[in-house]
């Protein structure tokens, strides 16, 4: 007998990319770290048509081509709603199409994004009610609203990043309509976290119902929770690593109390993760790239308001934990002896702001002569190396390498992360200089060893790598540890 699809929205985070796991598709936070997914597509034997309901909207992909998507989708026998046009009032090309089930997609022209599928759609009967919900429990940032009075509705977009780089969640209030039936095609989103049971009391704590109580799932060690939100849509939340893999071998006395520099710093998720975990007494990141500097102060924004949100969340659980003690006598004897409210003091009474530890600044590290401000106690150089040799050839790296050691302290740290030569060849055609400095090129990664204890200077080296056994892929390259 023939069975029909439905959908499974999931979630899990790290910087880049739609995960493919058992749950779903994901959308992507922080302090519980978290992330947004949406892919997973069901097959229930037997059944060969659910009911769509009135509430679930629609998916977002994000394609290059509307048009052109358009027309092979038209080609294939597919069913077009909309044709291919600007936004009223904007100018992204949209185009709506709808699959064999009945499921809606909205088709959004933009550039290369390691998530093409990108929104999904909820319709809601209280829009300031399911904001607070998403804020609150799952730490996620209103990113922006629309009202259209001609049309009567409004959306509300929901994410932990940029709309044109991280799935984000519409929800959307038709005036005056509370409830929807939400039939039974649509399953779930899945918020991936760090901590399923602080979740869970997050949920709680705000409106939502637990539907699975937080635990491992039977025969594995994948722990998950599941819960409603205020209209009743599911989400679940999978356990995930949320840490960067290469910060598990960092070692603290790197970096506590310490200056510290990261070179090539991205978007910024690692040097915020080694700011917090190992409390910096400064770390600047740098990079190239304006618009990865943009997205690195968008996270630093997001881990501070998340972290607010996380210690007013411990301070309700305190302050009801003590409304509750106070029922009885000998609760409130035990308060009284110990201080309720210690622990909270004594945590938050050496906290220092995140944006007084971190910034970022737009740099070119290879070419810059402007002077940096102090010297460091520890540079990081993740992942960055094979870039600076394909742009700027041998005499870069080696110019990168000697800044290096001279803005470092004696007895200071430089952690480098080389890239392979095979990775060399698969991005030597990314630019005619890269092509050109590709295949003039002398210094390879193996001598990296020898040019920085024996000519630039360093003491000694630690091969740090052996951490890193049995992690994600594209992380397990050598990780070492210069000593100045």
């Amino acid at each position: 007998m023939a069975s029909t699809i439905r959908p499974s929205l999931s979630s899990f985070r790290f910087s880049g990319g739609v995960s493919s796991t058992p749950y779903g598709v994901s959308l992507s936070p922080f302090n519980l770290t978290r992330r947004l997914i949406f892919s997973h597509l069901g097959s229930n034997y037997g059944v060969d048509k659910y009911d769509i309901g009135t509430g679930f909207g629609h998916f977002g992909i994000a394609v290059e081509d509307v048009a052109k998507t358009v027309e092979l989708i038209k080609a294939k026998g597919g069913k077009v709603t909309r044709e291919p046009g600007a936004v009223k009032g904007g100018k992204t090309v949209i185009a709506f199409i709808e699959d064999p089930d009945g499921y809606k997609f909205e088709l959004l022209e933009r550039g290369p994004t390691p998530e093409p599928l990108c929104q999904v759609m909820l319709r809601v009967g209280d829009l300031d009610r399911s904001i607070n919900f998403y804020e609150k429990a799952f730490g996620m940032e209103l990113l922006r609203t629309r009202d259209n009075p001609e049309y009567k509705y409004t959306i509300a977009m929901m994410g932990y990043g940029p709309e044109d780089k991280s799935a984000v969640l519409e929800l959307t209030y038709n005036y005056g309509v509370t409830d929807y039936d939400k039939g039974n095609g649509y399953a779930q989103i899945a918020i991936g976290t760090d901590d399923v049971y602080k979740t869970a009391e997050a949920v709680k704590l705000f409106g939502g119902k637990i539907t699975r109580e937080p635990g491992p799932l039977p025969g594995i060690n994948t722990k998950i929770t599941a819960c409603l939100d205020p209209d009743g849509w599911k989400t679940i939340g999978p356990n995930h690593e949320a840490e960067d893999p290469r910060v598990k071998v960092l070692k603290k006395e790197w970096f506590e109390g310490k200056d510290c520099l990261d070179i090539g710093c991205n978007s910024g998720v690692i040097t915020i993760q080694i700011a917090k975990k190992f409390n910096c007494k400064s770390i600047l990141g740098l990079d190239i790239d304006s618009g990865l500097i943009e997205d690195a102060f968008w996270y630093l924004r997001k881990f501070k308001k998340t972290e607010s949100a996380g210690k007013k969340q411990a301070k309700d659980t305190s302050v009801k934990a003590v409304q509750e003690g106070n029922s009885s006598e000998q609760s409130t004897t035990a308060l009284s002896n110990e201080g309720p409210n210690e622990s909270l003091s004594h945590h938050s009474s050496g906290e220092r702001d995140l944006s007084d530890i971190v910034t970022f600044r737009r740099e070119n590290f290879v070419q810059s002569h402007r002077p940096h401000e102090k010297c460091y106690d520890t540079i990081l150089c993740l992942s960055v190396s094979k870039w600076i040799h394909l742009n700027w050839g041998d005499d870069g790296l080696i110019t990168s390498f000697s800044k290096i050691w001279k803005l470092l302290h004696p007895g200071g740290i430089f952690i480098l992360e080389p890239q392979p030569w095979e990775s060399y060849e698969k991005n030597r055609k990314v630019s005619e200089t890269a092509s050109n400095n590709y295949r003039s090129i002398m210094f390879r990664p193996e001598h990296f060893q020898d040019i920085l204890l024996d000519k630039i200077g360093f003491r000694k080296v630690e091969d740090i790598t052996s951490g890193l056994s049995g992690t994600r892929a594209g992380f397990d390259r050598p990780i070492f540890a210069f000593y100045k």
